[in-house]
């Protein structure tokens, strides 16, 4: 996996330190700082495994939610590139935006 940006190296002093600590809040949903670093890790790894490379784009398109936090962390921790779609964006709007984009997963 390539070098963590700063945000990254937090998640992990995290989980080292305060292990059992919520990192993530949303709504009643928690995730401790051990589990979004394991859970990004296994996810950044798997997406890798995929055939995805350094600098690649995924496009992602999610309302709130822990399981969206996870991704963005994973996909920096791949040196993956998050193209951001609006979970209200009409499917032309969508389309442009893969067009233009032209992401390596949706």
């Amino acid at each position: 996996m390539t070098q963590h940006p700063d945000i990254c190296r937090h998640i992990r002093r995290g989980a080292r330190y305060w292990p059992q600590v919520p990192a993530v809040v949303c709504g009643a949903e928690q995730l401790s700082f051990a589990a979004l670093d394991e859970r990004s890790d296994r996810l950044a790894h798997a997406l890798l495994d995929l055939g995805l490379a350094k600098g690649d784009r995924v496009a992602v398109q999610s309302r709130n939610a822990i399981v969206l936090v996870v991704l963005e962390t994973a996909l920096f921790k791949a040196g993956l590139v998050k193209v951001a779609l609006n979970a209200r964006f009409t499917e032309p709007e969508v389309r442009e935006v893969l067009e233009s984009a032209r992401p390596a997963v949706f």
